[in-house]
């Protein structure tokens, strides 16, 4: 796992890729929606290590109620 200075760098790095023209459609939604999903900033390793981490979570807690 990313220590906390990797992960955001890795997102500021991410972030300075994105096409401008995604970004400005970004900035719309949230004028409009008062909201941007978070999940279409992410990079992809980041996006999996969530789903990984989510998956594992559901896991133990699946086990605990069972």
């Amino acid at each position: 796992m990313k220590t906390e200075k990797e992960f955001e760098e890795s997102i500021k790095k991410h972030l300075k890729e994105l096409p401008k023209g995604y970004i400005e459609s970004l900035k719309r939604d949230y004028k409009d929606d008062t909201m941007v999903i978070m999940h279409d900033l992410l990079p992809e390793d980041i996006k999996q290590s969530i789903a990984s981490e989510a998956r594992q979570l559901l896991s133990a807690y699946s086990k605990l109620i069972a």
